[in-house]
């Protein structure tokens, strides 16, 4: 019968028990699911779609974004749950490993009788050592376990903070079509270079003669931006407030070419921004060199397929006065530009020569400075920016080098052209316009007006020849002094041309009125008073000469006086050629704005996240290990309960060792017990049951032939009869099921204090 009771006592006693594996089940997701979703909630939202809260093509729907803000309190919520079962979850799965860990599992293991007790005593729970100073290095490794799990915890709480961005949704972008109720608006439109190759010079320099006639460095210009990525600081802002937004910003701190703040010139004012959509816009920036030239130096030939040059002199009362020549080489009627949309730089040049005859009149009344001749070389960048949005930090971005390729125009911008919003395509590298529908500028969308001169057929060229040909070309005020001068003995018309362009202004004067003009601009002021006819041509001849040495020929003005002109070519080819796209159906690029949706998604730092993350998978990590261990071998126990620490006394009473009285010290009493082993096992054979011990007794009693036995049984009852005794024969055979007791000589099959028997997983 012996065996059928071993196995009965391995059945009740040891078993595996599903304690910690319920509890693992349930803390590991409860720990790791709102990290988890922490981490990713700080780069997207849930959802397979898109790689980050960039998506200015709207690639969320607004029931994804709505769903980040239920994900980010779900995961407040989880995280004080997890808080408050940490320390409880962990210590009771630290106390089941601390049942396993004092049963005999193999030959040579070790434990004493303190540090038995150490581990009954579950400090864990405490988050200290209690009383006990021979705690084993597992019990410092339990405590540190608890407060690992409660210091992730915590610095979760620590460094996640709320944050609230701008997200644009599928209604906030214009890319998504058809869109029921969109929310974006539109703010411009963008020149094409397709339209910006085809733009009337005509039109372009009547309109940008109109403002350099009248401007003054004080104005506002709307579409000036500063270029804070050529400009890097190297000037400092003038200590007199300047409008930012005016020429004389730019201008103002000197005039040599290193002294000048940077800027360029876009469609839209730099006050704009596209919200959470991301666009490109085409940019101009322009600069311009000049330098003395020996007159021998003139080219005797003007290169080029159709130069603008002019070679022209100035009479008055019927006397040389002036000779004035200028060569443009290349060709006055033709864009410069490709249809690319990377950054393109082109050179434009000018050969000007004033010549004033020694032996005139006009010198010696005048006492004019001399002759001049000078070489300016200008030079023009055209390219794409992206323009400021919420992503850049409403900051224009700088000048693209290549335009971005399809893939990321379709995944990170909103850029696109069409005539329809059904039929908006993704803008390639260099994108032509189909000529069948539009043949004429009239066509595309440009008001030329007259066209006395038969040019409206002409391209506009780049922005230096376009403002020689506003300043001095057909239709300027220099012809005008020129047909004066073929009949200057007629003193009435050199009178009205006089009167003409003073009263209309001249180029650049009022723009740069101190700075070079000083001369021309005195005797236009002489209309105030009464001058006669005799001196018209006379004055016509000076302002020529004096507008001609200040645009050209003054060290201190010249670059921003052509600078200035350049900038207002830039600025009208720009402007003119965006109000032509808005006039018809040609296909444009439009520009969109949208606020979009504001989302408060949990926000990490990286290094936080790379800490925490590591904490939370030794935690993890520590845990499994943990069950792998419980669950090697069975337990009589998921952890000390008050029965089992009593019988573990009562052994440990019983082996002979004197427990301390309550009252007296612990330390120094259990100190005494460091030899003795507390390793719980399973002695070789198992006792009689409570029912077997008493009935062999009562044998004893009615066999009185057998005096041994019925002594044996006296002895039995003897015992019984003294509670000391009783407690010293009190098993750990009952500890999951019913205590049991049997005699001092009766070892057999129970588990025991200082038990020399293996407990494993196939006993």
């Amino acid at each position: 019968m012996a065996p059928e009771r071993k196995e009965r006592t391995s059945n009740r006693v040891l078993r595996f028990h599903k304690t910690t594996a319920i509890l693992l089940v349930f803390y590991i997701p409860l720990v790791v699911i709102p990290w988890v979703a922490t981490c990713m909630l700080d780069v997207k939202p849930m959802t397979t779609a898109g790689s980050s809260y960039v998506e200015p093509r709207g690639t969320y729907s607004e029931d994804v974004l709505k769903a980040v803000g239920r994900w980010t309190r779900a995961i407040r919520i989880l995280n004080t749950l997890a808080a408050a079962l940490a320390v409880p979850v962990i210590s009771a799965i630290l106390s089941h490993a601390a049942v396993v860990y004092v049963q005999r599992r193999r030959h040579g293991q070790q434990l004493s009788i303190p540090g038995l007790l150490a581990l009954a005593n579950a400090p864990w729970s405490r988050l200290g050592l209690g009383q006990i100073p021979q705690s084993p290095s597992v019990v410092i490794a339990g405590v540190g376990l608890v407060l690992l799990g409660i210091i992730q915890l915590v610095l979760q709480s620590a460094v996640m903070s709320p944050e609230a961005l701008q997200v644009a949704a599928s209604n906030d972008t214009p890319n998504v079509y058809p869109n029921r109720y969109p929310t974006y608006t539109l703010i411009g439109y963008d020149p094409e270079p397709a339209l910006l190759a085809v733009a009337p010079s005509n039109a372009i320099t009547q309109h940008m003669a109109n403002k350099i006639a009248v401007e003054g460095d004080g104005d506002i210009q709307p579409y000036i931006w500063l270029d804070t990525y050529a400009w890097s600081g190297r000037v400092s802002i003038p200590s007199v407030y300047i409008p930012n937004n005016t020429l004389g910003l730019y201008y103002n701190d000197g005039y040599s070419a290193d002294r000048f703040r940077p800027f360029f010139v876009s469609a839209f004012p730099p006050s704009i921004d596209t919200g959470v959509l991301r666009y490109h816009a085409m940019r101009l920036n322009s600069s311009i060199n000049c330098s003395p030239l020996a007159r021998e130096e003139y080219p005797s030939t003007c290169t080029g397929d159709r130069p603008f040059t002019s070679d022209s002199v100035i009479r008055t009362n019927g006397t040389d006065a002036l000779q004035i020549r200028w060569c443009n080489p290349g060709a006055y009627d033709t864009t410069p530009w490709s249809l690319s949309r990377s950054r393109q730089d082109i050179t434009e040049e000018v050969f000007l020569d004033v010549f004033v005859p020694w032996d005139g009149s006009f010198r010696k009344t005048l006492g004019l400075n001399g002759n001049f001749t000078v070489h300016c070389t200008a030079s023009t960048t055209r390219g794409y920016f992206e323009l400021p949005n919420y992503y850049n930090g409403f900051q224009a971005g700088p000048l693209i080098e290549k335009w971005p390729s399809q893939e990321v125009l379709e995944t990170e911008f909103n850029d696109a052209i069409g005539r329809y919003m059904s039929d908006l395509r993704t803008p390639t590298e260099s994108d032509a316009i189909p000529r069948s529908d539009y043949t004429t500028a009239a066509s595309l969308g440009w008001t030329v007006g007259s066209d006395p001169f038969n040019t409206n057929s002409q391209i506009t060229p780049g922005p230096f020849t376009a403002s020689l040909l506003a300043m001095i070309g057909n239709g300027s005020w220099y012809q005008a002094v020129q047909n004066a001068s073929i009949n200057s003995d007629n003193l009435e018309v050199a009178n009205a041309v006089y009167l003409d362009i003073c009263s209309r202004g001249l180029p650049l004067t009022q723009l740069q009125e101190s700075h070079g003009f000083w001369a021309a601009t005195t005797v236009c002021n002489r209309l105030d008073y009464s001058i006669g006819r005799d001196y018209a041509s006379t004055y016509l001849a000076s302002i020529t000469y004096e507008w001609f040495l200040g645009a050209f020929n003054n060290t201190n003005y010249t670059l921003a006086n052509l600078g200035s002109a350049m900038y207002f070519a830039n600025e009208a080819l720009l402007t003119e050629t965006a109000a032509a796209a808005a006039a018809v159906l040609a296909p444009s690029h439009r520009i969109y704005q949208s606020s979009g949706r504001t989302v408060v998604k949990p926000s990490v730092a990286l290094p936080a996240k790379i800490v925490i993350s590591i904490l939370l998978f030794v935690e993890i990590a520590a845990l499994l290990a943990l069950a792998l261990f419980i669950y090697r071998v069975p337990t009589f126990a998921s952890y000390f309960d008050s029965v089992s620490v009593a019988v573990i006394g009562a052994q440990i009473l019983a082996s002979g060792v004197r427990l301390p009285d309550l009252s007296l010290a612990k330390e120094k009493s259990l100190s005494n017990l460091k030899d003795h082993d507390g390793l719980i096992g399973i002695r070789d054979e198992e006792p009689p049951t409570y029912e077997e011990a008493n009935g062999s007794s009562n044998s004893g009693e009615a066999h009185a032939d057998t005096g041994g036995a019925r002594r044996s049984s006296s002895t039995r009852a003897d015992d019984m009869s003294d509670p000391a005794r009783a407690i010293e024969m009190v098993t750990l055979h009952g500890l999951g099921g019913t205590a049991v007791s049997h005699a001092p000589g009766s070892s057999a099959g129970c588990l025991a204090v200082g038990a020399p028997g293996l407990i494993s997983r196939r006993r």
